[in-house]
């Protein structure tokens, strides 16, 4: 059997498979190409294409991609065998275009799927409400915010956190607090929260959120530029990051793909309960 990524083999040998060290500060496009590597048995690998998307439709599980517009896959059931089919649920796909696509925009692209993700898709918490949760529940541990992006409906973060008991399902909350308003730069404060539920160890685990802009009142004012989200990274400091609303860069994405490594098969290694 032989595993292909791109221009790149990797080879087997022995039924070992060799694993590559965890880079931060990596684009989130490479880091899903990095992770939706298959394993064909066929001599041609198609080209495939990573993007990050939101099922539209349960007729024909059409799919909203943020870098290609709809798209109507071939092979609709890796979507319910991942249980991603409701309305709103977030992705990480790796597509391929079987056939040129000559109709209509708003018709979609027709494409298969080689590789599903189910991104954990949610809404801010709001404890500026009454009758909102203590912000102790939403707990205080660290955090590595690797990248981050606005799409036409959500705020988009990938992350990691450190655990060991993949059974324990990690807490990933954005927080909308006192602090929450729009500053002169246009970007509004939140607070991305993990409670790691007493879930310790030193096992690296990646994830990828979704929060819903619908969830932000903020994101409404014609004013809003972005995001200034505000976490305790890896070594329990407070830190912040600046997310700019930004039109999707489809060349910067086919660049890194290009430059990405070869990589043995460590979705494991990536992978842990979220809610």
């Amino acid at each position: 059997m032989q595993y292909y990524k791109y221009d790149y083999i990797l080879k087997i040998e022995n039924l070992k498979l060799y694993y590559m060290v965890i880079k931060h500060n990596i684009t989130f496009a490479c880091i899903l190409a990095l992770l939706l590597v298959s394993c064909l048995d066929n001599d041609k690998y198609p080209e495939l294409y990573p993007t990050m998307g939101t099922v539209s439709s349960l007729d024909n599980y059409s799919i909203c991609s943020d870098s290609y517009g709809k798209l109507i896959p071939d092979n609709p059931d890796l979507i319910s065998k991942n249980n991603a089919d409701s309305i709103g649920q977030r992705v990480l796909l790796n597509i391929n275009f079987p056939k040129e696509n000559s109709g209509q925009e708003n018709e979609g692209k027709s494409v298969t799927i080689y590789d599903l993700y189910k991104v954990l898709t949610k809404n801010a918490n709001d404890l500026r409400l009454s009758g909102a949760e203590p912000i102790e529940s939403f707990g205080n541990d660290e955090i590595q915010i690797t990248s981050a992006y606005i799409s036409k409906e959500h705020l988009n973060i990938e992350f990691n956190v450190n655990g060991e008991d993949e059974t324990i399902p990690h807490r990933i909350t954005l927080l909308l607090t006192e602090n929450t308003h729009i500053n002169d730069e246009g970007l509004i404060e939140v607070e991305l929260r993990h409670n790691r539920n007493s879930d310790y160890g030193n096992k690296l685990y990646w994830g990828v959120v979704s929060f819903t802009l619908a969830s932000i009142p903020e994101c409404q004012n014609e004013n809003f530029k972005g995001f200034k989200v505000i976490f305790y990274n890896s070594e329990s400091i407070k830190d912040e990051i600046d997310v700019i609303k930004q039109e999707s860069d489809q060349a910067t994405v086919s660049r890194c793909m290009k430059a990405t490594q070869e990589i043995g098969n460590w979705h494991s290694l990536f992978t842990c309960q979220l809610q």
